[in-house]
């Protein structure tokens, strides 16, 4: 499984998926460096505009991404 996929378990059964977003899509999103989103994750910077802005993306991103994950989960193994 990709390393940016975690799977909380309770027992045997794989019950949730939790999503790392790759800091290159984060950068993506909000037009920003992969260094500077390194630097705001890593808790380095985060006081200008330009940080708020990643850590509200990532935020987004990982809900996002974990949803769609346990509902495309969820359709397929029905």
């Amino acid at each position: 499984m990709n390393s940016n996929v975690k799977q909380t378990s309770k027992g045997s059964f794989a019950t949730s998926i939790e999503v790392t977003v790759p800091p290159r899509m984060t950068a993506l999103v909000t037009n920003t460096s992969v260094d500077l989103v390194n630097k705001v994750r890593a808790g380095k910077r985060g006081t200008g505009e330009k940080a708020k802005r990643v850590t509200l993306a990532d935020d987004l991103l990982q809900e996002g991404m974990s949803k769609l994950m346990n509902d495309v989960k969820a359709k397929v193994n029905k």
